[in-house]
């Protein structure tokens, strides 16, 4: 089975709960047999360290840290609607099952 796992907190310095129930979703569904997790996520912009995440989609973004109305959650839908279209038109499988880590 493979999951798709969208959170804008993964592995860039996360900043709140979501970000570290995040980590531990997809720690330990990894651990599971005959799963393949990708995850899809953000990271602070021109953040060269994330840039060698796991993640399949690392989506650098202008604001960081914030979980007010001002936070970049937008850019961040934006960008993965893009990106994941663009990767499934290319070719990678597409996901049996999505989960979604957000607080709006």
């Amino acid at each position: 089975m493979r999951l798709l796992v969208i959170t804008l907190e993964y592995d860039a310095f996360p900043f709140s709960g979501n970000g570290v129930y995040a980590q531990s979703l997809v720690r330990g569904l990894e651990q599971q047999p005959d799963v393949i997790v990708d995850v899809v996520c953000g990271s602070p912009e021109h953040d060269e360290e994330a840039c060698n995440s796991k993640a399949l989609v690392k989506i650098q973004l202008p604001r960081w840290c914030s979980l007010d109305g001002a936070c970049s959650h937008r850019e961040f839908r934006d960008q993965a609607i893009k990106r994941l279209d663009a990767l499934y038109e290319g070719g990678h499988p597409q996901p049996d099952l999505v989960l979604c880590v957000d607080w709006h």
